[in-house]
């Protein structure tokens, strides 16, 4: 890995920063608005569920869509990010797959079974 290896990965990582701020703006409302919810109401798995699959829907739109303009960001941000643009789908699982677990794993938190997000964790890294 040389220095150029570097720069593009650098580009594409400022270009992943934008996604990144819809990972933790949705975090950062999803959390206490879960446990408002859970302490409102601790058996309602249906509100949980539905959540999670309207976020699975459109954060994979979300990918999608990005996937399919990646060409759109060299003309707008210039040709400099033309190579970033092949690292980007690496780079976008990222947000998708943080956003996704934040919904995924709050019931572990709710039901006081942390201990089992390591353990998912792992077997996801395998």
């Amino acid at each position: 890995m040389d220095y150029s290896d570097v720069g593009i990965y650098a580009s594409a990582q400022s270009l992943m920063s934008v996604f990144a701020i819809a990972q933790t703006s949705f975090s950062t409302v999803w959390t206490p608005q879960s446990l408002k919810h859970y302490e409102s109401n601790p058996n309602d798995v249906k509100y949980f569920k539905s959540i999670h699959e309207y976020v699975v829907v459109i954060m994979s739109i979300f990918g999608i869509v990005a996937l399919l303009c990646k060409d759109a960001y060299v003309l707008l941000l210039g040709e400099k990010y033309r190579q970033a643009v092949s690292v980007l789908p690496f780079l976008l699982l990222n947000p998708i797959m943080c956003t996704i677990s934040e919904t995924t794993v709050i019931g572990l938190y709710f039901k006081k079974k942390s201990n089992w997000i390591t353990l998912c964790i792992a077997i996801c890294s395998i």
